[in-house]
């Protein structure tokens, strides 16, 4: 049947192919040759370079206002800290529907092209965006306890400050950085998790050996710490 070109006659066949479509749907198998139709073609050469020129160039200016500049922010607004209000069945539903065989990607695997596009694309992002996954900003955010049991303030920043002060030289073998291959550790003399670090001369940087084998006979390293901490102080008032 062709399609009529006048516009009355054209929203009425518009209308009879609507209802005559209506309550219907198509079997499985008329699904799946109409899918395969679609792939193969959309895989072809000139169908791809069509699609492109057809869009290259052009703005729509109408949806990126409507999406971007009003509406998206206001619903985002709207639902932030909210938790919907859904019924505890239909989680594992959800679960069900998207787990083993029923997920999308069930036996199939990324190309190493994909995964290097993914990658770049995310390292891009986050040069452009340092603070993304940072912090608050992390999907994975509990509220600042990931160095428990430690202390909020005994961070990488901290632990940089102490190794900076000890020239980044392991204070009970001498191993260096570069000799260790790694950050130093940063060991609290007193064996305090809960220490606030108010005070860094409660801290010495080791190497990894070191930092285990400090874990035994603790009174002796204790006291040899401290004595170490006060005869260098001694020596560097006496220079």
């Amino acid at each position: 049947m062709p399609v009529p070109k006048d516009p009355v006659k054209y929203a009425q066949f518009i209308k009879k192919m609507s209802a005559a479509k209506t309550g219907k749907h198509h079997s499985p198998e008329t699904i799946k040759k109409m899918s395969a139709a679609v792939k193969v073609a959309m895989n072809r050469p000139e169908v791809k370079a069509k699609i492109r020129a057809a869009h290259l160039g052009k703005k729509y200016p109408k949806i990126s206002a409507a999406l971007l500049g009003k509406k998206c922010p206001k619903i985002s607004a709207a639902k932030r800290g909210k938790k919907q209000n859904r019924k505890q069945e239909y989680y594992p539903k959800m679960s069900a529907a998207k787990t083993g065989k029923n997920h999308p990607m069930f036996g199939k695997h990324h190309s190493p092209e994909a995964i290097e596009k993914m990658s770049a694309a995310k390292k891009r992002y986050l040069k452009a965006h340092p603070d993304a996954l940072t912090g608050e900003n992390n999907p994975n955010w509990q509220g600042g306890i990931s160095n428990f049991p430690y202390a909020f303030v005994f961070n990488e920043a901290f632990k940089q400050m102490v190794c900076n002060r000890d020239g980044n030289v392991c204070q009970l073998c001498g191993k260096t950085k570069e000799q260790e291959g790694k950050n130093l550790c940063v060991h609290h003399i007193y064996y305090d998790k809960n220490n606030e670090c108010e005070n860094p001369d409660e801290f010495v940087a080791l190497c990894r050996r070191c930092n285990s084998k400090v874990n035994a006979r603790r009174d002796f390293w204790t006291d040899w710490f401290t004595f170490k901490q006060i005869y260098s102080f001694a020596y560097l008032q006496a220079a």
